[in-house]
């Protein structure tokens, strides 16, 4: 996230000499009042599996500290993910109750310790606000959990819409229901806004969800050939 428009890079490789460069982009992703608020994205591809990556941001001269980021367990090999839900109001009960950091600290602190990565059930944001973004999504999902592992989100109706910020923050732009497969497994993150009908507890029905794409996705070589499926909705089909 940056202020205004720069060249993003990220340096990577095997060790610390790198030996790699990738460029990105960077795109207007919201508002901080009238100031422009910018998401810089750098997609590497071409990384073998079940490999500890050293990886820096560069924009120009200004480079950032080295971290390493693991990629995806073979098929052959245990994993472990985090899952959360409605994080959005940093451990409050109520609304005007007061904030309890501490909760959420540990909470993503444990998962970056213990888990692969993590999927999240939706709510990280309480609205599109960019007071939210930067007080109960950015200082842990992203600066305590996310410098360490991957995260993904199966978006819930208080992230909406889906040209908002914490969109464009933690996946494509415009991006709704998606899948992947990490290890032996696949995921399938189903985005709230995709229940055609609204508000899965007001109409109780099976049909609300997108049925066509999931049995698409479910049906995929990906997800048949993994040994494990698990899917992912902010709102459950039946409790």
């Amino acid at each position: 996230e940056t202020d205004r428009q720069v060249n993003p890079t990220v340096d990577w490789g095997l060790t610390t000499a790198y030996g790699n460069n990738t460029k990105g982009l960077c795109i207007t992703a919201g508002y901080n009042g009238s100031t422009p608020v910018y998401i810089c994205k750098v997609r590497i591809s071409g990384l073998a599996a079940d490999t500890i990556y050293h990886f820096r941001a560069r924009n120009g001269s200004t480079v950032s500290s080295d971290r390493i980021f693991t990629t995806s367990a073979n098929e052959e090999t245990p994993l472990t993910f985090g899952v959360w839900g409605d994080s959005q109001m940093v451990a409050r009960r109520l609304i005007g109750d007061a904030a309890h950091p501490e909760i959420p600290t540990a909470i993503f602190t444990d998962m970056a310790a213990t888990a692969d990565f993590a999927v999240s059930v939706g709510d990280v944001v309480d609205n599109s606000s960019y007071n939210l973004y930067t007080t109960a999504f950015r200082p842990y999902v992203c600066d305590i959990l996310g410098r360490q592992k991957p995260v993904s989100i199966a978006f819930g109706n208080h992230d909406q819409p889906a040209t908002s910020l914490i969109h464009k923050a933690v996946q494509n732009a415009g991006m709704h229901s998606f899948s992947f497969n990490y290890g032996n497994a696949h995921f399938t993150c189903i985005d709230y806004s995709d229940c055609v009908k609204g508000t899965l507890p007001s109409d109780g029905h099976i049909d609300s969800l997108p049925l066509d794409w999931i049995q698409q996705d479910l049906s995929s070589d990906e997800a048949q050939n993994a040994t494990w499926r698990f899917l992912f909705i902010h709102v459950p089909p039946y409790c």
